[in-house]
């Protein structure tokens, strides 16, 4: 069975908190819907790369520093 990469949602978690954003606040700047943020963070949503990306984007990281190794 292949491994499928999952989002690290502690360091979406942390970088909220350590930015004192909220949801809300977040879904703005990332141009994402709350709906797909809680999806992703609920850890129950196969994440499609537009919002990742965006995400990524938004925190000034590599994506690839949003998976879980």
């Amino acid at each position: 069975m292949e491994k499928q990469n999952t989002i690290d949602v502690q360091k979406i978690k942390d970088f909220m908190a350590e930015n004192n954003l909220t949801k809300i606040q977040f879904c703005k700047e990332c141009h994402i819907s709350r709906e797909t943020l809680e999806k992703i963070l609920k850890d129950c949503y196969e994440s499609k790369i537009l919002a990742i990306f965006k995400i990524a984007k938004f925190m000034k990281c590599p994506i690839k520093d949003l998976f879980c190794e």
